[in-house]
């Protein structure tokens, strides 16, 4: 019967039967044992450990243990974690600002007078308060302002020596007083609002008075020297006198200050007024009791946003004894990229005993006062 079929199967596909030959009824009685044989090893063997509970193991090493702490990796602005200086715990975030001024009693500080005898006539007379430079280093924060200010400021008068006037070189005698001050301010915000804001005022201030400086005093022999020997102008030259001993003095003050800031139609209104008291000390051991007060306001225009008048008058009494001062200012301030520059111009009045004392020899001791300067803001 197999060689039957075999023999049938082959005379239907010969192609095949050449390619392939059917297992034997030994070889499929082999696999069969095989196959037997390990599906009992299979079945007999032990598992080694039950699937749920190394579920439940692998579950367990990724759970968080009890405190652990986690981290996260944070973008700063910056870059970097940056923790407040004091100054900005006092002042909050801050721009600075540098001011360079100089005053003369002379317009220009003398420019007029190669305009003849009417411009000259416009000029002070080097009497009274004759010359001044300063410095103001301020730093303008979101919560206050800290401010540093250096000035020198010359008064001079004429003197005599044995009964002359001047030297045999022609020199006139002159005595010339220079006050040297610095002052160190700190206001601090308690109240502020888009339109007005509210501060204390903290201030410590050293003067120094003497005959004998190489300040204002010092640019005011060089200027005259070089007006004459290098521009060959016909300046009056002086010999300076040492008629009074020197003076230190040191003053602290507090005060309340209060700053509106208003818009009327096109005009931008900036006011600003302060009170001030204290005491002042100098190195002999006299004291004083220093009360100050000041007004500012400041005005712009929307079309000329960049150019700003200002005025200002204050009023005191203390060591350097009873006075009022005020001015006028025009300001114009240009914009460079983070930095803004702002130069100005002014006139101001001085009624202070110095003025006075220095002023009165020639009859005028309120002259006007010319001042010119720059603010740089960056």
């Amino acid at each position: 019967m197999k060689i039957a079929l075999w023999l049938t199967f082959f005379s239907s596909t010969s192609l095949l039967a050449q390619e392939f030959l059917p297992p034997s009824d030994k070889d499929l009685m082999a696999v069969s044992f095989n196959f037997l044989e390990e599906s009992k090893r299979v079945m007999s063997k032990v598992p080694e450990e039950d699937c749920d509970k190394k579920r439940e193991k692998e579950k367990k090493v990724i759970e968080k243990p009890q405190g652990q702490e986690i981290f996260c990796l944070c973008e700063l602005k910056d870059g970097q974690i940056k923790d407040p200086s004091l100054l900005e715990s006092l002042i909050g975030e801050y721009d600075s600002e540098l001011t360079i001024n100089t005053g003369n009693d002379n317009f220009l500080h003398g420019g007029l007078q190669k305009m003849g005898d009417k411009a000259r006539s416009l000029d002070g007379d080097d009497r009274g308060r004759t010359f001044n430079g300063g410095l103001n280093y301020s730093l303008i924060g979101t919560e206050g302002e800290l401010k540093l200010n250096l000035d020198s400021t010359g008064f001079g008068k004429f003197s005599k020596v044995d009964g002359y006037r001047k030297t045999p070189d022609g020199k006139y005698y002159l005595n010339f007083r220079e006050v040297n001050t610095l002052d160190l301010r700190l206001d601090k915000n308690f109240k502020k609002s888009e339109s007005e804001k509210s501060y204390w005022i903290g201030e410590f201030k050293f003067t120094n008075e003497t005959d004998d400086g190489n300040l204002s005093r010092g640019v005011q022999e060089w200027w005259h020297s070089f007006n004459k020997k290098q521009l060959g102008m016909n300046v009056i030259q002086y010999k300076y006198l040492n008629e009074e001993p020197d003076r230190n003095t040191v003053t602290i003050m507090g005060g309340v200050g209060k700053e509106w800031i208003k818009n009327i139609g096109n005009w931008k209104c900036q006011t600003r007024l302060e009170a001030k008291m204290g005491a002042s000390v100098d190195f002999s051991g006299n004291m004083s009791m220093e009360v100050a007060a000041k007004a500012e306001n400041k005005l712009s225009h929307s079309s000329l946003p960049w150019l700003a008048l200002s005025t200002w008058v204050s009023a005191g009494t203390g060591a350097m004894g009873p006075g009022g001062e005020g001015g006028i200012m025009i300001s114009a301030e240009k914009k460079f990229r983070k930095v803004t520059i702002k130069p100005f111009i002014g006139i101001e009045r001085h009624r202070t005993s110095m003025d006075k004392k220095f002023g009165e020899v020639s009859g005028k001791p309120y002259e006007n006062y010319h001042v010119l300067g720059v603010t740089i803001k960056y």
